[in-house]
């Protein structure tokens, strides 16, 4: 495994935590005695490895606490996103850590290398790591601004700003490019969540665009307070991917609409994953175009990205539609079956003249 995949496996377990069953994460486990085969995901609970007891194959652990023993072995790579990591044992592999302390005793062995991003190292002095120690704080998480701007040269040459405008431009085509290709993938994979979404934000347009801007009004808030709370630090982690998944998945959505309405535009009829293609790439040329507008550019593209994460938010991620409010519900019709022939024959007449 790379060595940059260390760092998002998190990552990629949270997102596939959120998109599909839990079920999907589990690996098959064979366990002989004291050796376990199989890699392990581990969510909000804490991993034991015994002495002499051996796991041949990756460990992940979200919000959690991992201990291996002295005498224990772990023939694979660890990853953990939050919580600590308690290490007495040997590794063969490398450790990533998001958010997370590492602690070494005497007698552990790494090895590869350990890989810190927001967390602590301690006990590297007791322990022997073979690959060494890596720790950084990308200024991207720190919401540096700085962080996103290269080298700037000399600005006056007219060479130097026709380039950088030609790479902006082309940077700009990809992105739009690619979000769209995500569009297809999205509708392809989840099909009837990617039509309710839609369907929520065309029912009830005002009330999408005033769920999203209440969700991105309320939601810096509520990261700030989870974060204060040192315990709940892997729980912001997950809130604050699930809003970023939310409002990818709802400006798909958008866009899935869109490609709707040019269907009909257009008189055709095109494949979900095509509609939700072309509508995404469509909003997106439109909101770049629109962009350029002083004032009024800007805010197209947020009051798209609210009604957006509006129709995730009612449409409960996909789970249901949001119907328009106050609509009357369907009137009950009550099929009556025909009566049968001899339900319909005249009544009998009991004739008692002959007893008189």
């Amino acid at each position: 495994m790379k060595k940059t995949l260390k760092l998002i496996i998190p990552v990629i377990v949270i997102l596939l935590f959120l998109t599909v069953p839990t079920a999907a994460l589990a690996q098959p486990l064979y366990q002989t005695g004291q050796v376990t085969s199989g890699d392990q995901v581990i969510f909000g609970d804490n991993y034991v490895l015994q002495s002499g007891q051996t796991l041949n194959g990756d460990l992940v652990v979200l919000g959690g606490n991992a201990t291996i023993a002295s005498g224990a072995t772990v023939n694979g790579d660890i990853a953990l996103l939050g919580g600590n990591l308690d290490l007495t044992g040997s590794v063969n592999g490398d450790i990533a850590a998001i958010g997370a302390n590492v602690s070494l005793a005497k007698g552990a062995l790494v090895s590869g290398e350990v890989v810190s991003m927001g967390g602590n190292v301690t006990g590297a002095e007791l322990g022997t790591i073979r690959g060494g120690i890596r720790t950084f704080t990308p200024r991207a998480l720190l919401f540096d601004g700085d962080a996103f701007r290269f080298p700037q040269t000399d600005q006056t040459s007219p060479a130097n700003t026709v380039g950088g405008w030609i790479l902006g431009f082309l940077g700009k085509i990809m992105q739009l490019l690619a979000m769209a290709v995500l569009a297809v993938i999205v509708v392809l994979l989840l099909p009837r969540p990617a039509n309710r979404v839609a369907d929520s934000i065309a029912n009830q347009p005002w009330m999408s665009g005033g769920a999203g801007l209440l969700t991105l009004l309320v939601a810096p808030f509520v990261l700030l307070i989870l974060t204060i709370t040192i315990i709940l630090i892997p729980l912001t982690i997950l809130a604050a991917l699930a809003l970023a998944v939310a409002i990818i998945f709802g400006w798909i959505a958008l866009g899935f609409q869109i490609g709707r309405r040019m269907e009909v535009l257009f008189k055709t009829q095109w494949a979900d994953a095509v509609s939700a293609g072309i509508g995404t790439l469509v909003l997106g040329i439109v909101v770049a175009v629109l962009g350029y507008v002083p004032c009024v550019g800007g805010l197209i593209g947020f009051v798209a990205a609210c009604a957006g994460l509006g129709g995730v938010v009612l449409s409960g991620f996909g789970s249901r539609t949001a119907t328009p409010t106050g609509t009357p519900p369907e009137p009950v019709i009550e099929v009556i079956p025909p009566a049968s022939p001899a339900s319909t024959a005249p009544p009998e007449v009991n004739d008692n003249s002959n007893k008189l």
